[in-house]
């Protein structure tokens, strides 16, 4: 029996060393990856306005929240507002995408007469809510220029010249 307890006592350190320590070392670095919810970015949930008394207890009243409206400065279409030529095959229209300002799109646009004609009056004109206007830059005797800004209300404009449904491009007396 005594020799018994000495061999159990004399196996017991041996099996003391294999356990595994449970605190890592300093240098530790894990390599397995997180889980796909951990590692997703969280999306954001709008809080309700809170709720709060009036002074005197006389009702409830909520707190303001204004939105703001939505910007869609790099939304405009320029086809859905180019013009319909008179003259298809002498004339053309044509458009560019400059670089953005501050984000919002930026439109060069050009009528032209293409079967070498000059023209005594060329105009590029933008039709809108208060009617028609002139949105012409630059003209000479067989082209007309503009650069159209898109607003945040996702219409273009030029000057002070905005929401613009159509372009018009007229040709006149030309030789």
């Amino acid at each position: 029996m005594f020799l018994r307890c000495i061999l159990l006592v004399l196996s017991i350190p041996p099996l003391a060393e294999t356990c595994v320590p449970t605190v890592p070392p300093d240098e530790y670095y894990p390599t397995a990856s997180l889980p796909e919810e951990t590692t997703r970015p969280m999306q954001v949930t709008p809080v309700p306005p809170e709720m709060s008394t009036t002074a005197g207890g006389g009702g409830v009243t909520m707190a303001s929240t204004t939105a703001e409206a939505e910007n869609m400065c790099a939304d405009c279409d320029i086809n859905a507002i180019a013009p319909v030529l008179a003259d298809p095959v002498n004339t053309a229209f044509e458009s560019d995408e400059d670089p953005p300002v501050n984000g919002c799109k930026q439109t060069y646009v050009l009528c032209q007469t293409t079967d070498n004609k000059n023209c005594d009056t060329i105009e590029m004109l933008g039709t809108n809510a208060d009617g028609t206007s002139s949105i012409a830059d630059l003209t000479v005797a067989s082209s007309v220029t503009s650069t159209l800004s898109c607003g945040a209300d996702g219409k273009y404009s030029h000057g002070t010249v905005t929401g613009i449904t159509q372009i018009t491009c007229n040709f006149l007396d030309c030789t």
